[in-house]
């Protein structure tokens, strides 16, 4: 089962302040598949099932991959 890095999209984003900066869970275009950072100074991740992120979560790029795609939303709400 093969991935296309290209399928994935981020359709929305909801922010919130944490004691330690700044929390995110962005909806993706898969259902059940969202791109989270809990604001205390971890990683960006995938959450969902594992039948959903499995194809993923091996990609030592996996976080930059992920910032670059809610930077790929942020700037298209900018046009």
């Amino acid at each position: 089962n093969t991935r296309d890095m290209s399928l994935l999209k981020v359709t929305s984003i909801k922010y919130t302040n944490t004691r330690r900066g700044i929390a995110y869970v962005c909806t993706t275009n898969i259902t059940g598949l969202r791109i989270c950072n809990d604001g205390h100074g971890g990683g960006t991740f995938l959450e969902g099932e594992y039948k959903l992120t499995k194809n993923y979560e091996h990609d030592g790029h996996l976080e930059t991959w992920l910032e670059s795609l809610i930077d790929e939303y942020e700037n298209n709400l900018n046009l």
